[in-house]
C-alpha cells in the first residue's frame, strides 16, 4: 500500500484530499504544518525516516525553502514524489523552478481536490518512483523491471527524435504545430518545449480559435487539451480531421486524468495520440517525443515523389 503525507496548513484541505484517496490503495498521514520550520536538510531527512510514496506539501517560496528541501531528499535517496500547493501570491517562476526541479505537481489556487488526487495517483506511477525500495508488499519486481525497460526505450527514441529536429534544416521540413489549451501556464510550457527543438508553434486558447489558425496555417501537429469550454478536445479533433479534413495531422490531447485515455482513443475521434499533461523533466521527453513522430507525416504527403525512413 503507497502512503501518502499531506502536511498543509489548511487542515479542511488536507481532510478532503484524504477523503478523495482510495482507502484501499493509500494510507494517508495528515501532519501539522510546522510552526518553527525545520532547515532543508532536516526537513528531508525527516520526510525521507517516513519512507512515503508522495508528500503533498505547501509551497514555501522564501529562500527557495521547498525547492531546496525537495532537492536534499533527491539527493539522499528514496525521495517521494512532491506535489506543492502553492500560495495565492505565488508567481510563474515559482511554477517554472519547481516543476524543472521535479515536482510531480504544482497546484495554484483554488484547488481542486479532484486534481491532486489524480496527480497522487499520477506520482504513485510515475517513473520516479522507480527506487529501491518500491519492491515492496504490493509491488512486482517483474512489472518494474519491464517498466524500466520501456523508460529506456522511450528515452532512445527521444534522442534519436530530437536529433533528427536538430539536424533538418527549417527549410527542409514542415515543424508547425498548434497548442489549443484553455490553461496559459500550460499553454507556454508546451510552447517553450517545442520552440526548444525546432518547432514553429501557434497557440489558441479555445477549439474555436483553434479551428481557425490550424483551417489557415495547416500545422503538421495538433495539440489540444481534453476539458475547455466550447469543443472539447475529441469534438476539435473531429471538426479539423473529420469534417474540414485537415490532412496530414498529428493530433494529440493531453489530459491530466490517465483513466479517460481508453475512450480518447476510441476509433471515431480521429485522435492520434493521447499523453499526459508533462510535470517533469520524464514527462517532457515523452510529451516530445509523441508529438515528433507527427513529422512522419511528412513523408506522406507526397509518396510519388519523396520517400520517408522512419528513424
Amino acid at each position: 500500500m503507497h502512503t501518502i503525507l499531506l502536511r498543509l496548513a489548511d487542515a479542511d484541505l488536507a481532510a478532503e484530499i484524504r477523503d478523495g484517496l482510495p482507502v484501499d490503495r493509500y494510507a494517508v498521514t495528515i501532519a501539522d504544518a510546522d510552526t518553527e520550520p525545520l532547515s532543508p536538510a532536516d526537513a528531508a531527512k525527516r520526510l525521507l525516516e517516513g519512507k512515503y510514496t508522495v508528500a503533498v506539501l505547501d509551497y514555501v517560496a522564501e529562500d527557495a525553502y521547498s525547492v531546496k528541501l525537495m532537492q536534499a531528499a533527491t539527493d539522499a535517496g528514496g525521495a517521494p514524489g512532491f506535489i506543492f500547493v502553492l500560495p495565492g501570491d505565488a508567481t510563474m517562476a515559482h511554477v517554472i523552478m519547481a516543476v524543472n526541479e521535479g515536482a510531480s505537481a504544482v497546484v495554484k489556487p483554488p484547488v481542486s481536490v479532484a486534481a491532486i488526487v489524480n496527480y497522487v495517483g499520477r506520482a504513485v506511477l510515475g517513473p520516479s518512483r522507480l527506487r529501491q525500495d518500491a519492491a515492496g508488499d504490493d509491488a512486482n519486481v517483474e512489472e518494474l523491471e519491464k517498466q524500466v525497460r520501456l523508460m529506456r526505450q522511450l528515452n532512445r527514441a527521444s534522442q534519436k527524435l530530437v536529433s533528427y529536429l536538430l539536424a533538418t534544416p527549417l527549410s527542409q521540413q514542415n515543424r508547425k504545430a498548434l497548442i489549443v489549451s484553455d490553461s496559459a501556464y500550460q499553454r507556454e510550457m508546451l510552447k517553450k518545449l517545442l520552440e526548444d527543438h525546432g518547432f514553429g508553434v501557434s497557440t489558441a486558447n479555445d477549439a474555436g480559435d483553434g479551428l481557425r489558425i490550424a483551417l489557415d496555417e495547416r500545422p503538421l501537429a495538433v495539440v489540444s487539451d481534453l476539458e475547455m469550454d466550447g469543443m472539447n478536445g475529441i469534438e476539435f479533433c473531429k471538426a479539423l480531421k473529420i469534417d474540414n479534413k485537415l490532412i496530414p495531422c498529428h493530433f494529440v490531447i493531453c489530459t491530466a486524468n490517465q483513466a479517460k485515455f481508453e475512450s480518447v482513443m476510441a476509433p471515431g475521434n480521429g485522435v492520434d495520440d493521447c499523453v499526459m499533461k508533462p510535470a517533469n523533466e520524464n514527462d517532457n521527453l515523452e510529451f516530445l517525443t509523441r508529438v515528433a513522430l507527427g513529422l512522419l507525416l511528412e513523408g506522406a504527403t507526397d509518396r510519388s515523389t519523396r520517400i520517408f525512413t522512419p528513424i
